[in-house]
């Protein structure tokens, strides 16, 4: 509070350090000292790595455009009062990502690798979207209560912005968890075409729309971009599903003809 803006970013910098030099620590103290580090890195390895992870870094920068890149918008056609307002709601609705998404999905991921490997393909989509559905309407039912007792009466303006907000992640949610197919199958292609079309997208709707229905339009384009992320993906890990599927089944019969 005594540095202002720049004590914002200097307790972001000492908590992200934080955190580094603790997961460090428990390294250090669960693994043999000559494997917690290995300083013997190959280049090939490195690009193996920025090869696979690439639609990952993709998703990160399309989620910045979902997000970022709608302020910007709302600068030039509405005013910095109005990027005030949209930013307190999606502070609230973001506050999601690290605290419910990515430990629901560090905990889903590996479950449903390992019934990929079993040749178990089915991923029960429908159960997923219930699922989210449940829990991020709760969600999205109590966030303004609680932003209410937290924000200055200035910025009530973006109470009503945070329930759609807050939907929209829930939809980045299930398209994370329904594209894990994808990832297992490291079908790089279709990933990266995904993200690309929600993000320029989402950019697309926000020129069309902030520029009519202001704010309003901004929440519109977000969740737009989202479903539109969605809806690729479902089609595509639908579809990789069936071949899979079909796949293991031929193979199962050619196995059992050879045996006999």
């Amino acid at each position: 509070l005594r540095l202002s803006v720049f004590g914002y970013f200097c307790t972001s910098f000492f908590v992200t350090l934080i955190a580094f030099l603790y997961i460090l620590f428990i390294v250090f103290k669960n693994c043999p000292r000559k494997n917690a580090i290995n300083l013997k890195i190959e280049f090939g390895w490195i690009l193996s790595y920025l090869k696979t992870g690439f639609p990952f870094m993709l998703g990160a920068f399309s989620l910045w455009l979902l997000a970022g890149v709608d302020r910007w918008i709302i600068l030039n056609y509405l005013n910095e009062s109005e990027v005030g307002v949209y930013s307190v709601a999606y502070r609230f609705a973001s506050v999601y990502h690290p605290l419910v998404i990515i430990p629901l999905l560090n905990a889903y991921t590996p479950k449903i690798f390992e019934k990929f490997a079993q040749k178990e393909y089915k991923q029960k989509i429908y159960h997923l979207l219930s699922f989210a559905i449940v829990v991020f309407s709760i969600l999205a039912l109590i966030t303004p209560y609680i932003a209410k007792f937290m924000i200055d009466k200035t910025y009530y303006d973006a109470l009503p912005l945070i329930r759609p907000l807050v939907l929209g992640y829930g939809i980045f949610f299930l398209t994370q968890a329904i594209a894990s197919i994808l990832i297992y199958k490291k079908k790089i292609k279709l990933l990266t075409i995904n993200v690309l079309v929600a993000s320029f997208s989402n950019i697309l709707f926000n020129l069309i729309f902030v520029s009519r229905w202001g704010l309003k339009g901004s929440i519109a384009a977000f969740v737009l971009g989202h479903l539109i992320w969605f809806i690729f993906t479902f089609m595509q890990a639908k579809r990789t599903e069936k071949i899979l599927i079909k796949q293991s089944v031929t193979v199962s019969y050619t196995h059992l003809r050879a045996h006999e």
